[in-house]
């Protein structure tokens, strides 16, 4: 019985043991693959206070390349009847002062809320047309700001639809296709003879039909099949040339580059006319920081370099619903992140509209909020985000455009998330100059922006801008003078962080809106170069990110 109990209790004691090596053994096996499996956020939260530096050679001996303000050619809005109100014509009167634009396009010309189609008063199997508020729309757009306006012909009208109860978005956008192309074929006619005849063919023939809006998003912008849709663009098209050849028209105003290559082929085979391609890009794709840069080159590929390629809605970021959220609308990341897009995308497209100016917006009615993670640049309260400011900015460029060179490469970081490769995480700064000759003045365009998903390994960044001066040909440039840099950061001209020091209010105060509104004011400093070579300048700064830092100077 001793032995039974002595055998027992050293058998337990052995089994303990070995339970106690094993219980460290795990410890220690799950301690190395958490440190492992988890190398990204171990090595954010070792670096991410570290100052990494980088260098780069900006040589203005180089040829520049053309850098036409193409962006400017149109900027996105909500639908039709804002443009009724008053509140939104001062803020898109602002933004053609202020940044540029020269165009816009909107959903929801044809919309029930538009009046385009009405019963008649007496006799309701008759149906009328009325184009008294597409008229008040256009005076403004036309004769006050001299806009060229691109016009997505939509949406359909419930008294001509094939099922009106298909609709979207508060103000209940009809998405079915017509009872009868005939029917849409006359609305179509008659809107742009009215829009001509009003305005006059010399000035329509300048603007751009846009046939539907995303038809591919199959049960929510459109109720019909592709083939419905084309049938529909055939219809508007012929429409449309019967009044003059000089009118461009086309399509297909798709989301996500799609049917682009099908578009082409269909125009091909019925010898139907098509002077423009359409479509929209969203950065979906949070791993790729240039989704909308490889996006429009694909996009070219497939349609070739002899019809204008259209992007007439893109942001910095959008969900799979719609909505925006406050980083990627409200936040200084767009002001980082449309910079570089802009510079890179140049010769690629012809259009590329952003979207939108305005936070007045109504798709799933007006929400009350300052920031509100809305697609605008400008909120309802007149506070100017990021984003404008990083417009405004650009606009100022200049058309030479000169590319620089770094040693960015030599610290080349990939790693795999979901099995796919990430490219390299410290490639995050991107620098673009250029010169505006009239101005006399260079532009030193300074982005410095991480993608949602990736990591953060550095939250300063020590920039060294050498500056290498050009006197041996037509741009001579002997000298910087005067320089200033201009920073759009958390901490400089962004009324967002400001809102969210007061306490977020719904329903700001006077006294709140005056803070608010200084806030979003352009912060500037002088900037003085570091070097005693000549022909050469250099200047050093402090970056943080998501950041836009602007380096202006006079030249000599």
């Amino acid at each position: 019985m001793q032995s039974y109990f002595t055998n027992s209790l050293h058998n337990n004691k052995l089994f303990f043991l070995t339970c106690f090596l094993l219980l460290i053994l795990l410890l220690s096996v799950t301690h190395k693959i958490h440190a492992n499996g988890s190398i990204v956020n171990r090595e954010k939260k070792k670096n991410v206070n570290k100052l990494e530096q980088y260098e780069f050679n900006i040589d203005l001996n180089q040829q520049p390349i053309p850098f036409e303000h193409f962006w400017k050619k149109s900027v996105g809005s909500g639908h039709a009847t804002l443009c009724l109100r008053t509140d939104w014509r001062k803020q898109l009167k602002l933004a053609k002062e202020e940044l540029g634009f020269e165009g816009i396009r909107f959903h929801g010309i044809l919309s029930d809320d538009m009046s385009v189609i009405l019963q008649d008063r007496h006799n309701s199997s008759k149906l009328v047309y009325s184009f008294y508020n597409v008229d008040n729309c256009f005076d403004f757009l036309v004769n006050e700001l001299d806009f060229k306006p691109i016009i997505e012909l939509g949406f359909m009208p419930s008294l001509i639809a094939k099922n009106p109860n298909q609709t979207v978005f508060h103000y209940k956008g009809g998405v079915s296709p017509p009872k009868n192309y005939n029917l849409w074929s006359d609305l179509i006619f008659n809107f742009v003879q009215h829009l001509v005849d009003r305005y006059s063919l010399q000035k329509v023939k300048e603007w751009y039909f846009e046939v539907w809006n995303e038809p591919n998003l199959k049960d929510f912008f459109w109720w019909g099949t592709q083939e419905e849709y084309f049938e529909l663009y055939k219809s508007t098209v012929l429409a449309i040339k019967k009044i003059s050849k000089d009118l461009k028209v086309g399509g297909p105003a798709t989301a996500g580059n799609d049917w682009l290559k099908e578009m082409i082929t269909y125009c091909k085979q019925n010898n139907l006319p098509i002077d423009f391609i359409a479509t929209h890009n969203y950065p979906y794709d949070v791993y790729n920081r240039n989704v909308l840069v490889d996006g429009a080159i694909d996009a070219r590929k497939t349609i070739g370099n002899n019809i204008p390629l259209f992007y007439t809605e893109w942001n910095a970021g959008i969900d799979l619903q719609g909505h925006g959220v406050y980083l990627t609308q409200d936040s200084e990341y767009p002001a980082a992140f449309v910079i570089p897009t802009l510079f890179k995308v140049n010769s690629i497209v012809d259009v590329f509209s952003f979207w939108t100016f305005t936070d007045i917006f109504e798709e799933q009615g007006q929400y009350p909020e300052v920031f509100q993670e809305a697609f605008g640049m400008i909120t309802v309260y007149n506070i100017k985000k990021p984003v404008w400011r990083a417009f405004e900015l650009i606009g100022k460029s200049g058309n030479l455009l000169y590319h620089s060179s770094s040693n960015l490469n030599k610290s080349k970081r990939n790693y795999k998330i979901d099995g796919k490769i990430v490219d390299n995480n410290n490639a995050t700064v991107e620098v673009f100059t250029t010169l505006n000759k009239e101005r006399k003045e260079l532009m030193i365009f300074i982005s410095n922006f991480q993608v949602p998903s990736q990591p953060i390994y550095y939250n300063e960044t020590l920039l060294t801008l050498n500056v290498l001066l050009n006197n041996n040909n037509d741009n001579n440039i002997n000298s910087l003078q005067n320089c200033k840099v201009t920073i759009i950061d958390r901490n400089h001209s962004n009324a967002y962080t400001e809102w969210l020091n007061i306490g977020k209010p719904t329903y700001p105060t006077s006294n709140e809106l005056n803070r608010l509104k200084r806030a979003s004011e352009l912060f500037n400093r002088e900037i003085y170069s570091n070097s005693n070579v000549k022909g050469k300048e250099i200047f050093k700064l402090t970056i943080t990110i998501p950041s836009l830092n602007v380096i202006t100077c006079e030249i000599v």
